[in-house]
């Protein structure tokens, strides 16, 4: 559990994120759903980004929330005033984004041949990449469209065809299935979270009963809707028969939260790639 901190937030912040505990459920001061806004305290909307929903918040849950600098005070003396433990893991978030997206000119100029996957890279550069990968190597993968997005973007998809002579865990895996892999899913709302709203993490849909943009791409699909942990990527999946399906956190649970640098992307894809690679031998073992 977290340490109690007096520590405020300097002058002049953007905004503020907070790692909390929740204390026992009480009407005041837990999260609710008012006008369908994320609410700690009346009238003070809040970012949550850990847990994934309010749902999931109950006694003990560590939540991690967003906060406007204009209404960060107001919360932490709530907190302070109703003994709820608090962390401040980033103190001005403008600044971060900052030193995060200063990066040098050249990245945007970069050769295909020499793609950094060290980095993060837009919708286009990926794209590219894809392309690239599909003209220059076609005999090791073969890239297509599975159709279009709400805003009109390719959904673009990769097949692999040949095996690793190398790894034999790997020669294994591709020698009895096929891997089909999305680098970008949600193309509409990536490619928004690079032009306007870094921390948009919907899709860009519209609908006419809703003011709001978008929805939550993994947890919006036409099954088992209105369960606790319903409409989900994977109920979709189970449903239409597919009898092992999984999905990953991946980073970061604790400091860095929706801005992971990217000296972790690849400790990241290193466990991921883990995961994966016990998870398909073992499901090898069970359907030979």
């Amino acid at each position: 559990m977290d340490q109690m901190t007096s520590q405020h937030p300097s002058q002049p912040h953007t905004s503020v994120v907070l790692c909390l505990s929740s204390p026992e459920m009480q009407e005041e001061g837990v999260p609710n759903r008012r006008h369908g806004h994320n609410l700690l305290v009346p009238a003070l909307q809040v970012d949550l980004w850990q847990p994934g929903g309010v749902s999931q918040i109950s006694q003990g849950t560590v939540t991690d929330v967003h906060v406007p600098h204009n209404g960060s005070q107001t919360l932490l003396t709530f907190l302070q005033e109703a003994n709820i433990e608090y962390k401040i893991l980033i103190e001005d978030l403008q600044k971060v984004l900052e030193k995060g997206s200063s990066l040098p000119a050249w990245r945007s100029r970069r050769s295909l041949s020499g793609y950094n996957y060290e980095v993060y890279h837009s919708l286009e550069e990926i794209q590219n990449w894809m392309h690239h990968l599909n003209k220059t190597h076609s005999g090791l993968i073969h890239m297509f469209s599975i159709g279009k997005s709400y805003e009109g973007r390719s959904l673009y998809v990769l097949k692999a065809l040949l095996t690793y002579r190398s790894d034999p865990t790997m020669r294994k895996m591709l020698n009895h299935l096929y891997f089909y892999i999305m680098p970008v899913f949600n193309v509409d709302g990536y490619h928004f979270s690079w032009t306007n709203d870094r921390f948009w993490r919907k899709t860009r849909s519209r609908n006419s009963r809703f003011r709001c943009r978008g929805v939550d791409a993994n947890r919006n699909w036409r099954v088992k809707w209105c369960d606790v942990s319903s409409g989900s990527s994977m109920d979709w999946a189970y449903k239409n028969g597919i009898p092992y399906t999984f999905a990953f956190e991946l980073r970061d649970t604790g400091h860095f939260g929706f801005l992971l640098p990217e000296t972790l992307i690849r400790p990241t894809c290193t466990e991921t790639m883990l995961a994966v690679k016990n998870i398909t031998m073992h499901l090898l073992k069970k359907c030979p």
